[in-house]
């Protein structure tokens, strides 16, 4: 039996403290990294997508009524005549669908979250693994998921130039979504700026899910 004055009860009780005075200290210090990660990440991004699509569609549209309107009075040129009205009429309710470009938001991104306009679910970013960004006639975004991931369904609206999203079920289950560029601050961005806005947020949903690990490890004492 260990005697209360015994100087080896009181060395191991010492080491436990520094042992657990230690621990409290490293746990502390993830923490405290984990929340510096997060207060440099916006709560909430959000982007719109370009009001230029709407002057295009406008553009086409008054162009292809014109036309219209010029062959319908030539008797050889009149099926052509009609064609163009039909498309003039058709890229006008283009316009109207994209009544809200520019000021409505697209894409939303949170410290756990990616939400697209034309999608039913949000999707969680731990499950995301690769994302691509790329630029053409278009900006593609491609969302590669962890295998056995909720998957959202697209509503597409039918209309010209209007943003699109794809779901494939294949393994890894994949989501594809184009629009016609996207703004933030009422700048539009460059693919490698939509690439590290992901990216960003994709290490904010980490050190979320990391920082609630950490805290229900802390001590009542120490929270």
């Amino acid at each position: 039996m260990t005697h209360p004055d015994d100087p080896l009860a009181h060395l191991a009780e010492s080491l436990t403290d520094e042992f657990n005075a230690h621990t409290g200290d490293q746990l502390r210090a993830a923490i405290e990294e984990r929340e510096q990660i997060l207060a440099n990440v916006p709560e909430i991004t959000e982007l719109t997508d370009t009001g230029k699509v709407r002057r295009v569609l406008a553009l086409y549209s008054l162009f292809m009524l014109g036309l219209g309107a010029f062959c319908i009075g030539d008797s050889k040129a009149w099926p052509a005549g009609v064609i163009c009205l039909g498309l003039g009429v058709f890229l006008g309710a283009g316009v109207w669908l994209q009544r809200h470009a520019g000021k409505q938001p697209l894409l939303r991104l949170s410290r756990t979250h990616l939400w697209f306009r034309t999608l039913d679910a949000q999707i969680d970013l731990l499950d995301l693994t690769q994302a691509r960004v790329k630029d053409g006639r278009q900006l593609h975004i491609t969302l590669t998921l962890r295998e056995g991931a909720p998957l959202p369904a697209s509503h597409n609206p039918l209309g010209p130039m209007m943003p699109k999203a794809k779901v494939e079920h294949g393994r890894p289950p994949q989501l594809r979504l184009s629009m016609f560029g996207l703004v933030l601050n009422d700048s539009v961005l460059i693919p490698q700026e939509v690439m590290q806005l992901i990216l960003t947020h994709c290490d904010a949903a980490r050190a979320h899910a990391q920082l609630q690990a950490l805290k229900a490890r802390q001590p009542d004492w120490q929270a």
